[in-house]
């Protein structure tokens, strides 16, 4: 790791990406149980307090987690960590991205992950690579045993989708199926979609196909007559003034209540 000394001779530029980084390194050891060498921590904070080219608020938080450093309580260590580097990434004015984020990781005690047979989700005309990395984020977390994409749906192997869905898409088994193929299915489908019957009280199958539509169109005509034909349309309450949800974050919603019924 480069010296605070050699630091402070960068430009500021340059030097509080740096530290941004040394922050983010920090961040990823203490998940790992490693805590950062305290002797280099409190010099690096110590220059940061008298450091006239950082705001306020950056100065701020480097005071208190040199004040606050607990080697015993590591969690709440990185908390001090994490609120500096978002300080140092504001004054730097860097919009910050879910994939930016350093998370716990994944369940690495779990020896298989455990899936709901038969439950699978039907991609209709979802055109942002974001909302299909999202999607698979959440239906590889909550169980889904398969995806489905229609032609015309975002290509999950486009980085912001391989991005957005934390590594999933390499992880959840899923195709590229037209409508006539997923009608030759021959199984329980339903859609989520405006008009339907509330999710808080729709019969959810124990096998089965959920559609979701597209951001702008909605579910298709040709899924439509799918579901209309087969376990109907589900629908989620709203109450605010906008009569729609995030595609993603509606499927979070029914994919919860899907699996509570099982």
């Amino acid at each position: 790791m480069i010296s605070v000394r050699k630091l402070y001779t960068l430009r500021t530029g340059t030097r509080l990406r740096k530290i941004v980084r040394i922050l983010e390194e920090w961040e990823r050891e203490i998940l790992e149980g490693v805590l950062p060498d305290s002797t280099y921590l409190q010099d690096l904070l110590g220059n940061m307090r008298n450091d006239s080219d950082l705001s306020e608020s950056v100065k701020l938080r480097s005071r208190e987690l040199s004040v606050r450093w607990n080697p015993l309580d590591a969690a709440f260590c990185r908390r001090l960590v994490n609120s500096l580097r978002h300080a140092l990434l504001a004054q730097l004015e860097v919009a910050t991205a879910d994939w930016d984020f350093i998370h716990p990781g994944d369940q690495t005690g779990l020896q298989e992950r455990f899936s709901f047979p038969g439950i699978a989700v039907y991609l209709d005309e979802i055109r942002s690579p974001f909302n299909v990395g999202s999607i698979f984020r959440t239906a590889e977390s909550m169980g889904a045993a398969e995806l489905l994409l229609s032609p015309g749906t975002a290509d999950p192997l486009h980085p912001r989708a391989r991005r957005t869905s934390m590594g999933c898409v390499g992880r959840l088994p899923w195709k590229r199926m037209d409508y006539q193929s997923l009608e030759d299915l021959n199984c329980d489908i339903f859609a989520l979609e405006l008009g339907g019957e509330s999710v808080n009280s729709f019969s959810f199958p124990r096998k089965g196909i959920l559609v979701l539509g597209s951001e702008e169109v909605g579910v298709s005509p040709e899924c439509l007559k799918l579901a209309d034909n087969s376990r109907g349309r589900a629908s989620i309450p709203l109450y605010g003034w906008k009569g729609s949800l995030n595609v993603s974050v509606a499927y979070g919603i029914v994919m919860n209540l899907w699996t509570l019924s099982l």
